[in-house]
Parts: C-alpha cells; sequence; structure tokens
C-alpha cells in the first residue's frame, strides 16, 4: 500500500531492483486514502491558494482501500487464506513469517499479533482489554482510556504504574485471516473507524500565501489495530525483541531507535544465527560488522554447511 506522493518513487525503486527476485505479477500496488489536514483551532490547511492540505489517512487506511483497488478480489483469486501486515520500520520484521502464519490457523483465530515486552517510557502502542475486549491503544493516547492489562499472564499487578502495568507492546506485525479482511473490508466501506489526531510538522501556505513547512498541524489518522475488538477470537503471540523488533523512528541525533542502532542490532542477530549453527568469531567487538544476505536464511536455518566449525573474520558479508 503507498499513497499517490509516494506510489511512483516505490514502483520505480522495485523495478531498480529487479523486484528483489520476486515475479512482477505477484506484486500489487494500491493506494491508501487522504484525509485534510487542519490547525490544532481547527482552521482547514491550505496547500496552495485553491488546494487543501492533505495527508496519508495511515495505515488503517488499508480496510478502505482495499476492495476499490482490486486488491481483495485478487487475493480471492489467489485463494489466500493468510494475510500478513507489516507496518512499522522494523529492520528485524520477519515479514510473511511461515510459523506465525501456522499460528494463526493452529489457533483458528480471526487475528494474530506479535507483541514484546515495552520498555518504561518507549513510545509504542500497549496491549490491553477494552472494554473486555482485546485492543491496542497508541502511546499517546493512553490517557484517554479505562483499560485493563493485556491477556499475557505477566501483566497482572494493578498497583504498578502504568508503564509497567500496560507492558505489553504491539510492534504492528499482524496476520489476519481472508475472511476477516473480507469481513472487515465491508464493514469499512459502510463504516469506517475512528480517526486518531497526529500533531505533526505540515507545509502549508499561511495568510500571505507563503510556503510555511516547520510549523506544527493535526493530520486525522485511522489505524490498522482499530479492527481488533471486532475480531470473534484474537491470539497474541510473545517474541524476542532482540529477534524480531528494532524500529527506525529517529536520526542519528538520538542514541536510539536510529539508523547506526539498527544496523547493530542486526549484525547481533546475524552473529547469533552463525554461533548457533556452530560458527565462531575471531573478535567479540559489537562494532565489528556481520551480515548474512536473507537469500542466504530466513532465520538462521542452514548455515551449518557454510559455518560449522570456522572462524569467522570480520566485518563479513554472507550472500
Amino acid at each position: 500500500m503507498t499513497s499517490s506522493a509516494t506510489e511512483c518513487s516505490t514502483k520505480q525503486f522495485f523495478e531498480l531492483h529487479n523486484y528483489f527476485g520476486l515475479d512482477k505479477k505477484n506484486i500489487f500496488f494500491f493506494n491508501q486514502g487522504y484525509f485534510p489536514c487542519c490547525f490544532e483551532d481547527g482552521r482547514v490547511m491550505m496547500q496552495s491558494k485553491y488546494q487543501i492540505a492533505c495527508a496519508p489517512n495511515g495505515n488503517g487506511g488499508l480496510w478502505e482501500a482495499l476492495e476499490p483497488s482490486g486488491v481483495l478480489q485478487d487475493m480471492e483469486r489467489r485463494k489466500i487464506r493468510v494475510v500478513s501486515s507489516y507496518c512499522v520500520d522494523n529492520v528485524l520484521a520477519k515479514v510473511a513469517d511461515p510459523i506465525f502464519a501456522g499460528f494463526l490457523e493452529d489457533k483458528q483465530c480471526d487475528v494474530s499479533c506479535k507483541v514484546i515486552e515495552k520498555k518504561p517510557e518507549e513510545r509504542v502502542g500497549v496491549f490491553c482489554l477494552l472494554n473486555n475486549s482485546p485492543a491496542v491503544i497508541e502511546y499517546s493516547e493512553i490517557d484517554q482510556f479505562d483499560m485493563k492489562p493485556g491477556l499475557l499472564k505477566d501483566v497482572s499487578n494493578t498497583k504498578q504504574s502504568i508503564n509497567s502495568l500496560f507492558n505489553i507492546a504491539h510492534i504492528v506485525l499482524n496476520n489476519f485471516s481472508f475472511d476477516f479482511v473480507q469481513r472487515m473490508s465491508k464493514i469499512h466501506q459502510r463504516c469506517p473507524s475512528q480517526f486518531h489526531l497526529a500533531k505533526k510538522c505540515i507545509p502549508h501556505i499561511d495568510s500571505n500565501g507563503k510556503l510555511v513547512a516547520d510549523k506544527m498541524g493535526l493530520k486525522f489518522e485511522r489505524f490498522v489495530f482499530d479492527v481488533f475488538p471486532l475480531a470473534n477470537k484474537l491470539c497474541a503471540l510473545k517474541v524476542r525483541r532482540n529477534e524480531e523488533f528494532s524500529p527506525l523512528k529517529n536520526s542519528v541525533e538520538y542514541s536510539f531507535d536510529n539508523s547506526i542502532t539498527c544496523r547493530l542490532h542486526l549484525s547481533q542477530l546475524c552473529k547469533e544465527y552463525i554461533k548457533r549453527a556452530g560458527g565462531r568469531f575471531e573478535t567479540e567487538d559489537p562494532n565489528a560488522l556481520c551480515e548474512i544476505s536473507p537469500r542466504v536464511t530466513y532465520s538462521g536455518e542452514g548455515l551449518e554447511q557454510l559455518v560449522s566449525g570456522k572462524t569467522i573474520e570480520l566485518p563479513c558479508y554472507i550472500h
């Protein structure tokens, strides 16, 4: 799913890289919707004298876009049973994880989602019960709801602070049954889900017609997990942070969740794969980088014949 602003460049990137070895006919691009932006006092922002400033309607725009774009019909034609959804810049994300797909079908769920233990003050959505239904509440909205701790047993002490009580983070890696996807698409054609407000710098013109890029405004977004309470059955799978979650949220001026930490975490995971397969390294320097091409292994399997009993010199790239 792209927006009209990113569609062209995304397609060009796929073409430049020969669709990463995939068959072009198996890639389906479609656009999400847009919604007007406004100032915090409610005044509509203008992109030009004759055009309202608009922004993409969030990853939850997926549900409205599926049927009009034709992607829903394409999945039905292909007899798709499990739809894997990935919505965060996360270098460790296991896209289309086969074990996770099997988990959904084994539990016979409408929805399965991956969760991790939340760090204090971490800006992530929290998994919880909202009106006795499983839900995810965005970190910026947590004070607005009367929630109960999530479904996992290690969240039970109601005397703890919010940070430790709601300590299960949703990492926006979800699987949906195709039946559920069809149902949500039809529901959202008739009655779209609620909007969430996001304060961001939005390019617009001022009263003199001059372009302004650094003033805060309000974007209206929908979240893909807004549909969780509508699931007949939802199952959460708790995974290891060091194996599945290293988000890219910040520039390098910040000390966390930036391009440097992402590269380091990917390197650490690749080193762990090699050690599990019987390999070793001549140095334990964490800054000596290691990378394994995803064409070689998906999650560390099959490396024994390449590294078992060998000492690996760093930096290295196995491809």
